[in-house]
């Protein structure tokens, strides 16, 4: 995918079906509530929505991808680690990352990271609602906070 594809893709319509509920998993010690969910869309792509909140951190992670593409193609972080900024010296935990060319998915989108400050102290259905409308996408469903 390159970078026009993935800008076509941003604006088309896409959907997510049924109820968000973060299942709660252990990693190492650390207790992760996370889910995948198919986002459908109209122009055929395969898409997944991974949505990880960690309640010890408060880091909440959206990341997307893309069947037969060896890598994420984007990912929203809020209170997450911190990574540079574009084009600065900068860190920020709460950023986003996006498909800058066709090689990004293979580098975990490591070019193009956008500072996102708003982000810091949402709630993970918080930051879910925001990545839903900015990416196009309508959730048909309710968003259960993991409790």
């Amino acid at each position: 995918m390159d970078k026009k594809e993935f800008d076509l893709l941003k604006k088309s319509d896409k959907s997510i079906d049924g109820n968000i509920d973060l299942l709660k998993t252990k990693h190492g010690k650390t207790e992760i509530h996370k889910i995948i969910v198919a986002i459908e869309n109209d122009i055929g792509y395969e898409l997944e929505m991974k949505i990880e909140f960690n309640p010890r951190s408060n880091s909440k992670v959206i990341n997307v991808t893309c069947k037969n593409i060896s890598g994420p193609i984007c990912r929203l972080e809020a209170d997450a680690n911190q990574h540079y900024i574009e084009k600065t010296e900068k860190k920020s935990r709460n950023h986003k990352h996006s498909l800058q060319n066709e090689n990004s998915p293979r580098k975990n989108l490591k070019d193009g990271v956008v500072e996102r400050e708003e982000l810091s102290g949402k709630t993970i259905e918080d930051i879910f609602k925001i990545f839903c409308k900015e990416a196009s996408i309508q959730h048909k469903g309710k968003f259960n906070e993991p409790t």
